[in-house]
């Protein structure tokens, strides 16, 4: 639980910045622009992924890579729950990126880019050496990516269903 201190400190500064780019972009969109709530929680999400993956350790505390599948599973309690706090905490991706992106709604498409955002934050994390480059996290939050899309589809699938049997 403590883990999740952390992150969740990094909130008020990410809401603010997300309000502050908000208010520009409608201001300089001078004809009735919209931002979605789910657009502004998705930027405030990626705000508070960033921030956890680059500033939670000191600068310069991890400067290896660990490509071992399952490596960080281990046998201790405390290493399942990373392992599963890493699918977790990237659930809101796979569920918001299809709200936002008319295109994430197809599984392959949300997932793949999950991927992509996920290797380069590993790849970033293993060259600023502000973090720890693992394979585990990758296929973790590649995991958590998909998971949130189900989330979303089943959820989706649902408010339709409802949509049309209420209308």
């Amino acid at each position: 639980m403590l883990d999740f201190k952390q992150p969740i400190s990094y909130l008020i500064p990410a809401i603010i910045i997300t309000v502050f780019l908000a208010v520009i972009y409608k201001v300089c969109r001078r004809e009735k622009a919209r931002v979605s709530l789910s657009c502004l929680l998705l930027i405030v999400y990626i705000q508070v992924v960033l921030q956890t993956a680059f500033f939670f350790r000191e600068s310069e505390s991890r400067t290896q890579m660990d490509l071992r599948l399952f490596g960080i599973w281990g046998e201790a309690p405390i290493a399942h729950a990373y392992f599963i706090e890493n699918i977790i905490i990237f659930i809101p991706f796979g569920g918001l990126m299809p709200m936002v992106f008319k295109r994430m709604k197809k599984m392959r498409y949300c997932v793949f880019a999950g991927f992509l955002f996920f290797c380069i934050i590993e790849i970033s994390q293993l060259i600023t050496q502000w973090g720890f480059c693992q394979l585990d996290d990758v296929v973790t939050n590649t995991v958590g990516a998909f998971v949130g899309w189900i989330i979303w589809n089943c959820g989706n699938y649902f408010i339709e269903l409802w949509g049309n049997n209420l209308g």
